[in-house]
């Protein structure tokens, strides 16, 4: 299975429309970092009783994860360090025997340390006076500005949720993984092979490799249905529940429902990661996280602590706000006779692994 680039269509794009898209990296086909495309939205956009393929609303597709699988950490500097603590600090045992008068042993700190640089990610969008003046509040049309608004927003988290979950993302690279806690299923083992796969082996194996617990476990919609079908997770359920026969209509719905996350007795929670994204080359939807299955450690409050063991993190710069996401407006007067407002939003940030032999990852799962 495989994912694709954001592309001008998935954000809504005609040809023959103006849009206002500030690319922050180069993108083939469309512009270089700092390019912008322009847009615009006409009065006649927002008195309309129906939606329109003119206005940069598009689709919020449900389903991303990525703020849960790397939560965000806010730094105060564009750039840092942050540690990363060995099997030695963690997992070595020392001498802790003493007395009154014994000295008392010590230990020292068993780190490594990596930096990291945030990256700034921003769009922004023209709203025309005389468009925001023709917006009727009692009516069915849009308000542009916070159309606009949710658009853009929605363009970011999907922006983010291909680097932490798309092809060559944080979490579905190979090499990104301890090779301890990787493994890429084999012919006649995938999970769709209803009587060859083992999920539940798989699953078990990758856990136990583990250098910490693993808290969660992420996969895609057909992956969830493919191992809820498995003949192996029907007789380990049956071991658990008795003799009562697992629905193969219920199994089926549930899996196939995006953000709908389940719980197989003896595995951590299952989240079901729904998020999709255009595939230019097919110009079909496809599932971002594809066929494989990421499993990550996250105690609790480790996210905003340096001291604990976690799989990855996000540094997020704080900026002016304080919350990390910053949203302003600015007149534009050079855009048409009466001008107009330009709204921006972004932030500053970074994935990173912070272990990568806490958790693991599963590649080639169905066929």
């Amino acid at each position: 299975m495989k994912s694709a680039a954001l592309s001008t269509a998935a954000l809504g794009g005609r040809s023959g429309r103006e849009y206002g898209v500030r690319l922050v990296d180069d993108v083939k086909g469309i512009g270089k970092a700092g390019d912008t495309v322009t847009f615009s939205l006409h009065p006649s956009d927002v008195t309309v009783n129906e939606e329109m393929d003119t206005f940069m609303v598009g689709y919020r597709a449900p389903g991303f994860r990525a703020d849960d699988a790397c939560p965000i950490h806010l730094v105060g500097k564009d750039q840092g360090i942050f540690r990363i603590f060995g099997v030695n600090n963690a997992f070595r045992p020392v001498n802790v025997l003493s007395s009154i008068q014994a000295d008392i042993p010590e230990v020292d700190a068993d780190t490594t340390t990596d930096t990291y640089m945030v990256q700034e990610r921003a769009l922004g969008g023209f709203i025309p006076t005389v468009t925001q003046l023709n917006y009727d509040e009692g009516s069915q049309g849009f308000d542009p500005k916070a159309a606009i608004g949710r658009r853009i927003s929605w363009a970011l988290a999907l922006d983010r949720e291909l680097r932490v979950f798309g092809t060559g993302g944080l979490l579905t690279t190979s090499g990104n993984w301890n090779a301890n806690n990787r493994v890429t299923i084999g012919a006649g083992a995938e999970w769709n092979d209803v009587t060859g796969g083992n999920p539940i082996g798989d699953l078990f194996a990758r856990i136990t490799a583990s250098a910490q617990i693993v808290t969660d476990i992420w996969m895609n919609p057909e992956v969830a249905q493919a191992m809820m079908l498995s003949q192996a997770v029907k007789e380990h359920i049956r071991w658990i529940i008795g003799d009562s026969q697992v629905s193969q209509q219920i199994a089926e719905a549930t899996a196939t429902q995006q953000n709908m996350d389940f719980q197989i007795p003896g595995l951590p929670p299952i989240h079901v990661v729904g998020s999709k994204v255009l595939d230019e080359a097919t110009g079909q939807l496809v599932h971002i996280l594809g066929d494989t299955v990421v499993l990550t450690s996250s105690p609790p409050g480790a996210a905003n602590s340096g001291e604990d063991i976690m799989t990855c993190k996000t540094f997020r710069r704080k900026g002016p706000s304080g919350n990390g996401y910053t949203t302003r407006e600015f007149p534009l007067e050079r855009r048409g006779l009466h001008g107009g407002i330009f709204m921006a939003s972004g932030h500053a940030e970074t994935v990173k692994m912070v272990a990568n032999n806490v958790g693991g990852a599963i590649f080639n799962v169905i066929q």
